[in-house]
Parts: C-alpha cells; structure tokens; sequence
C-alpha cells in the first residue's frame, strides 16, 4: 500500500478547517479567556540546592547558615557518579563479571567542604523527617530547634528565592 497518498487527503481536511476562521460568518469556536482582574502574577520560582548546615549564626539581627553544598544523587547518575569517585560497593560474581551498587540507592557527591554563608528569611519554613515515627513523616521545627537537629548532620534542602532560603526540608536518608 503507498503511505505517501495517504498523507494527501489528512493535509486537504486540515486546510479546509484552517480556512473556516476566514469564511464570511464562521466565528472562532474556541476563545482565549482573559485574565482575571484579581488574578496574580505567579511568585518566581525557587532555585533549589542541596546541603550541610554546619552553622547557624546570627550576623545584624539576621541568622546566617553555614552550609556545605553537595550533589544528591539517585539512579544511573548516582552509580556512575560514585563508582568515577570510587565509593561504589561491588561484587565479582562466578564467572568473573563485576557488578557495582549503592547501598541505600543515593549518593552524597561533595566536591568541595568550603563552607558558604546564606540568609535565612524570618519566615523561612523548616521541615525535618520524624524518625520516630514508624510512617515516613516530616515535622516543623522553629529556628531555635535548628541547632539541636544540626548534631545529626542531616541532608537539607534549600529552597532559595532572591538569595534567601526561604524553605529547608531535610532529605530522608534510609
């Protein structure tokens, strides 16, 4: 059967839909609304990254996190990653084929432990991972309790807008 004749009736009908708007009394059958008066415009977009808070400190009334960034990484990306750094765990089987893994399934890439200072907004939320509960659940916590939760280095996630962390959420870790 030849395809290409095919082809030839499909483009005649989308021609002839595309000509109805420029017919004498055929009115467009789909408008575009508009905008609601009260309707916003949509907040910016956070730029997220991953770290170690190392510190937290209050600098002119304004609390500071010393942090250490690093790459999350789960997948493909977190195999290759790991096993070009060498941390990946491998195994040799009977037939002598080497088969690489992750532990727990992530790795933590840290290229560089220099600490960077960022701005903690007043309101910024804070959620860490309840490790008490039997069901993967997250808890807030005030900045005052930062500092204890520090202790057990947990992975954070920095949600940023304006060079503010405006949102931290620990990672789970397994």
């Amino acid at each position: 059967m030849n395809y290409k004749l095919l082809g030839i009736p499909v483009l005649v009908v989308m021609a002839a839909c595309g000509n109805m708007e420029k017919q004498p009394g055929n009115k467009k059958q789909y408008e575009v609304p508009e905008l609601r008066p009260d309707k916003k415009e949509p907040e910016k977009a956070a730029e997220i990254k991953y770290a170690f808070i190392r510190k937290i400190e209050s600098e002119k009334g304004k609390n500071v996190l010393k942090v250490d960034y690093v790459e999350y990484l789960t997948g493909d990306e977190a195999l290759k990653k790991a096993k070009t750094a060498g941390d990946a765990h491998y195994v040799v089987d009977a037939r002598g084929d080497t088969a690489f893994s992750l532990v727990d399934g992530y790795y933590i890439f840290n290229a560089s432990t220099s600490l960077q200072s960022v701005e903690l907004d007043k309101n910024a939320a804070i959620d860490i991972v309840d490790y008490t509960s039997t069901a993967s659940k997250s808890k807030d916590i005030k900045v005052s309790e930062l500092k204890n939760v520090l202790k057990n280095e947990p992975l954070m996630i920095l949600s940023f807008i304006d060079g503010k962390v405006v949102n931290m959420t620990e990672q789970y870790r397994p």
